[in-house]
């Protein structure tokens, strides 16, 4: 019985790292980090200065901001896909 739960030790401690090494990358990039950091800077987010006690509400009223500025920079054309300027011909 004692060899039964060290082989189950032993292959538990085995799998471990192969499954933390399974996990799906980050597919952000660093400079994708940065450019968010910047637009945070940008509406008035200054991490080094913020509270504890309201850290969650001021970057997530920073990111709103953020959004609301890129919204009125790149509105929405109001339907799916780009607008393009073609034209199209039916019949022979």
């Amino acid at each position: 019985m004692k060899s039964i739960a060290c082989l189950s030790l032993c292959l538990s401690l085995l799998t471990v790292p192969l499954a933390a090494s399974s996990q799906p990358s980050s597919s952000v990039t660093r400079a994708e980090v940065r450019a968010e950091l910047a637009a945070l800077a940008r509406v008035g987010y200054n991490p080094g200065t913020a509270n504890d006690e309201d850290y969650p509400s001021n970057i997530i009223a920073a990111q709103a901001r953020v959004r609301d500025l890129q919204a009125r920079q790149n509105p929405d054309p109001g339907g799916y896909g780009s607008q393009t300027g073609g034209s199209s011909e039916t019949g022979k």
